[in-house]
This record gives C-alpha cells, sequence and structure tokens, in this order.
C-alpha cells in the first residue's frame, strides 16, 4: 500500500469509531409543538440522553418526580420570543427508571413517558 491508502484507510477508521461512538451515546428527541408532546412515550439506554426542544411560542415548565427529587422541574424557553431567536433545547441524561413529564402552567397538555433501562456495560465517554 502506497501512503495516500494508508492515509485514507485511517480517516476511514476515525470516522467509523466516531460513528460507533455517536451511536452508543444517541439522543432521542421529544418536541413541544401546539401544546402537545411529541411523542408520548420513549425508552432509551441509561447511556443516552434526550433533548426536549420547544417550538411553540409560549414557555413551559415540565415537571417530572425523582427519587431526588417528587418536583424536578426543567423550563422550556418559548420560541421567538424576545432573546430567542431559536428553539430552546435541554439535553437531559437519566438514571435507569421510569418518568412521566407534565406541563405544570398547562395541565390540559398530554404528558411523555420516558423509560429508561440499565445499559448492559460501561458507557462511553464523548
Amino acid at each position: 500500500m502506497n501512503l495516500k491508502t494508508n492515509f485514507s484507510l485511517s480517516i476511514l477508521s476515525v470516522i467509523f469509531v466516531g460513528l460507533s461512538a455517536i451511536e452508543a451515546l444517541a439522543t432521542e428527541t421529544v418536541v413541544i409543538v401546539n401544546s402537545t408532546f411529541s411523542p408520548e412515550y420513549i425508552e432509551i439506554d441509561s447511556c443516552n440522553s434526550i433533548d426536549f426542544i420547544n417550538l411553540d411560542p409560549v414557555d413551559h415548565r415540565l415537571i417530572y418526580p425523582t427519587e431526588k427529587n417528587p418536583r424536578q422541574t426543567v423550563y422550556l424557553l418559548g420560541w421567538g420570543m424576545i432573546g430567542m431567536p431559536n428553539p430552546h433545547v435541554e439535553n437531559l441524561i437519566f438514571d435507569p427508571g421510569t418518568y412521566v413529564f407534565k406541563c405544570l402552567p398547562h395541565p390540559w397538555m398530554n404528558s411523555v413517558k420516558v423509560h429508561v433501562v440499565e445499559s448492559m456495560g460501561n458507557c462511553p465517554t464523548p
């Protein structure tokens, strides 16, 4: 093999290793639009995370009970409000368990259930 081929193979191996790490650290997405969570159920591995994205022009205050805090809260600012030119995204990581998210100021909104299963090994570092 020549130098150019070795270099190309090295680059490809770095890309494939990088893709493997990305797959292992997958991020699911929950979107809020028209005061509705979508999807309503997600199951993830404890090595993965979830992006909550608010596409509504109003703020949402998500509340979900945890063992440490029965009123754990996440604030998502409304998109298009002053100082929010882009949708507000919060990336959350969870311990194994089941979590139900509701919007405190909008009780008519559907909820989203997140089920987190224990990882089958060590979580890779990004």
